[in-house]
């Protein structure tokens, strides 16, 4: 009989991932943060144009902002947590859906407390359903690759080794078989006495994903610039041709309905694209996970049955991995990092204006949409700053994620650590923020900030977990705990000193440095070796 070796794929395995759920994987990530975006931008516009309030503007957008980052850092593990009991498509639907539906009632409120702030919070809501879904389908996304490269080879029954298979056919399938032995760490040896191959059950060894995470960060990146050209001047176009005295409020209302139209049209194209998991889903879950033994052998897969709130617990419990606590440190600082670049570079732009008397309205210590309106000249600076940083981020979004993936994920994160680490020293202490120094420090910003981020991101997501989900909802809670920390310590004490809160960055990427040497994996490979070598 002749043989040969055939892909075994099962409906429910993860290999079943295809190019349109990986561009609504894509979509997801694009849109995600195209919302954020504008929301955070136009958050003043709604105070000033629409309730007619400009008293401490600052301060209310900060307060807007706080409580939408609590309601982050509680819900990020829940859905997280949801997403492994049900799947991360329901999750990741809800999510946008709640997006969608807080945008259209933003700008209805009356009253900053408590209308607008329930509206932000409810915004959060959906908003942290949708963010921590976007490492939990890499992990998913990852597991696929690799599966689809290794899963599923079998020897057909009655193979002959020596009569119909050629001998390049031959060493090619023990090749292939014994390459998917080492990835999944199978101790059986193969040979030409194997009468087949079944998978093993040992758990896997990290792969390489780094490429993947590039991918998610720079579609994130466009995701920004997609809403700054195309969201953001929105009430503009609406208000061109306009010159009635409530022309900029009603402009300012249609722009959000229209940007939660397409939130809810996004929504769908995710619902219809996104792979759905059969293994998981909320009939499932209120069963308590029981499903009959015809349905375990089509999914190829055992339900989960850990209550909840065990598997909540979950996700705080695999810190015991070094890896994914290194990975859980470098979200914190990644999302810090991202903070220091868009809120605290233009706050000594405009220190530094007032301080030389550049700029003679206002108080030095007002918030960014005040510079905007009282220093043109300063606004100007830390947009083109900040632009920078953000288009360097965009650039070495898919560098990092190939230097992660060859050069190795902690020797990659140590040199954004380090280059990071150079950029807030250097900002920090730089006497003009217009001198050349400045730019260049600039771009270090931005090149530490998203290496910082892709590569945590990839460690998070680099091997095939039980509870990804969990862990995904775990690492979204360290980067807003790294958020809290920077803008209140940071802010508080930039009062004193404007360099401080690029100072207190710095010592979070040192941390990152001492995190990476302790997560080290363990072998015979000693100094540099360890550092510098790439998953299988």
């Amino acid at each position: 009989m002749s043989s040969s070796l055939v892909p075994d794929r099962t409906p429910g395995s993860m290999s079943q991932y295809s190019k349109i759920n990986l561009v609504s994987y894509l979509l997801l990530c694009l849109f995600v943060i195209s919302f954020l975006v504008f929301l955070n931008s136009t958050q003043p516009f709604v105070l000033t144009d629409i309730l007619g309030d400009d008293v401490n503007i600052g301060d209310k957008v900060g307060s807007l902002a706080f409580a939408d980052e609590i309601v982050s850092i509680v819900l990020c593990p829940l859905w997280g947590s949801l997403s492994d009991k049900v799947g991360t498509r329901p999750v990741s639907v809800i999510g946008l859906l709640i997006l969608s539906t807080s945008l259209f009632f933003y700008t209805t409120g009356n009253s900053v407390y408590p209308d607008l702030l329930l509206l932000r919070m409810f915004f959060a809501v959906g908003t942290s359903a949708c963010v921590s879904m976007i490492p939990a389908i890499l992990a998913e996304l990852s597991a696929s690759y690799e599966e689809s490269k290794f899963d599923g080879y079998r020897q057909v029954e009655d193979m002959n080794w020596g009569d119909d298979v050629s001998n390049d056919e031959e060493n090619d399938a023990l090749e292939a078989i014994e390459e998917r032995n080492a990835y999944f760490d199978d101790p059986t040896v193969v040979s030409r006495d194997t009468p087949f191959f079944e998978q093993s059950e040992a758990s896997p060894k990290s792969y390489r994903n780094a490429k993947l995470a590039g991918l998610v960060g720079v579609v994130t990146g466009i995701g920004a610039v997609l809403s700054v050209s195309l969201f953001l001047p929105l009430p503009t176009w609406l208000d061109r041709n306009s010159g009635g005295e409530n022309d900029a409020k009603i402009a300012l209302r249609n722009s959000y309905y229209i940007v939660s139209a397409i939130a809810f049209f996004v929504s769908i194209l995710l619902f219809l694209g996104l792979h759905k998991d059969r293994s998981k889903s909320f009939r499932l879950w209120l069963n308590g996970g029981s499903v009959s033994i015809f349905d375990e052998a089509a999914l190829d897969t055992m339900p989960d049955s850990l209550p909840y709130f065990q598997t909540i617990k979950m996700g705080f419990l695999a810190a015991k991995d070094r890896q994914v606590a290194l990975s859980y440190v470098g979200g914190l600082v990644a999302r810090s990092a991202t903070v220091a670049l868009t809120l605290f570079v233009p706050l000594a732009v405009n220190f530094y204006f007032y301080e030389q008397g550049i700029c003679k309205v206002g108080d030095p210590h007002d918030a960014l949409p005040d510079v905007k309106k009282g220093c043109h000249e300063a606004y100007v600076l830390a947009a083109i700053l900040t632009g920078i940083a953000n288009t360097v981020s965009l650039v070495f979004a898919p560098i990092w994620g190939l230097l992660g993936d060859y050069i190795g994920q902690h020797g990659s994160l140590m040199v954004s650590a380090l280059v990071g680490f150079t950029g807030c020293i250097g900002f920090a202490f730089v006497e003009k923020p217009n001198s050349p120094v400045s730019f260049v420090m600039a771009c270090f910003l931005g090149a530490g900030q998203i290496g910082a981020i892709v590569l945590s991101m990839s460690m998070c997501t680099n091997s095939r977990r039980q509870y990804n989900g969990s862990i995904s909802g775990v690492y979204s809670l360290s980067g807003g705990l790294g958020i809290l920390l920077i803008t209140k310590v940071g802010g508080y004490i930039s009062d004193i000193w404007k360099g401080a809160p690029f100072v207190i960055l710095a010592g979070f990427y040192f941390l990152l440095c001492i995190a990476i040497i302790w997560a080290l994996p363990k072998g015979e490979s000693k100094g540099f070796s360890r550092l510098f070598s790439p998953p299988r």
